[in-house]
């Protein structure tokens, strides 16, 4: 983009490399801190994240604003860094290197892990939250300048701010109270999450609408980072956390191209902001209830004796 390459080209070319980089990164968690610190860390790794995304997102804006060059610049150096870091992480061996690839291997793969119920719910559980969270962000555009009455990107960028914010607050205080073992007390969150986006359509002021995308975004964290944990440790027992990231990326990434598009083409149909977040709410809390229908009770964690 830097070069003048067209922009959809360079947008191609950083997507499939997250395509990559995220089932490495999410992959080697269980290798590195076990089973125990697993949520933890899953909240970690998504607290920085989102924080990262959100944050480059606001003074991505503002320097833009001054310079595309040196927006692109900074963009560089960013990745640079994230290069460097990766040199501290323990050179592991790697585990199956010879396993085959392809669309036959990918089928299989997905067949084997949906043969568990709470990793359909992990599954489907994370493309619920990415496919809502892409959508909530676009109708924050929407909505932002037909209630708020505001005039600049940058104050939407803003409103973006303390969804991130609740996410991060949820993902680093979600450890003590959703461990994988007790992962149903997860669809509680998702159906929080639902409530406090229909709370949202009935604001109409900036600091009450902060206050609810905070509560969204809490929900938000406490609802992802636990079932991605959970996916990763069935993963790791079964088909790899790697490849179960794999396949989560490829699911969520769905979600938000049928979500997107569907808004998408409800807004070229005359859909307005504060209706559409009407129906994301109740389309949450239905989708909750689905995907949450047929989730097995959680593991006793001392059995009686017989």
């Amino acid at each position: 983009m830097f070069a003048g390459v067209e922009p959809v080209i360079a947008y191609a070319l950083v997507g499939t490399g997250a395509a990559v980089y995220g089932p490495a990164k999410y992959g080697i968690l269980p290798e590195i801190v076990g089973h125990e610190r697993l949520v933890r860390a899953n909240g970690w790794i998504e607290g920085s994240t989102i924080l990262a995304i959100v944050l480059g997102t606001v003074v991505g804006a503002r320097v833009a604003d001054r310079s595309i060059a040196l927006a692109l610049t900074v963009v560089m150096a960013c990745y640079l860094a994230s290069a460097a870091a990766t040199l501290a992480l323990p050179r592991l061996a790697a585990s199956q290197a010879g396993a085959e690839a392809g669309v036959a291997t990918f089928i299989a793969r997905m067949r084997t892990l949906f043969v568990a119920a709470r990793a359909r719910f992990a599954m489907l559980g994370n493309s619920l939250f990415w496919a809502s969270a892409a959508v909530l962000r676009l109708l924050l555009v929407a909505w932002a300048p037909a209630v708020l009455l505001t005039q600049s990107s940058a104050d939407v960028a803003d409103l973006t701010l303390f969804l991130a914010l609740g996410i991060v607050l949820g993902a680093l205080f979600v450890p003590l109270l959703i461990p994988i073992e007790r992962l149903r007390r997860a669809r509680l969150a998702a159906y929080a999450m639902g409530a406090g986006i229909l709370v949202f359509s009935l604001v109409d002021s900036a600091w009450p609408a902060r206050a609810v995308l905070v509560l969204i975004g809490v929900c938000g964290g406490m609802f992802l980072v636990p079932i991605n944990a959970a996916l990763q440790d069935i993963g790791h027992r079964s088909i790899g956390s790697g490849r179960a990231v794999a396949l989560q990326s490829f699911f969520e990434n769905v979600a938000m191209l049928a979500a997107v598009g569907i808004y998408t083409a409800s807004v070229g149909a005359g859909a307005e902001a504060v209706p559409s977040i009407v129906v994301v709410g109740v389309l949450v809390l239905i989708a909750a209830f689905l995907v949450s229908w047929h989730l097995p009770p959680d593991p006793v964690a001392n059995p009686p004796p017989r």
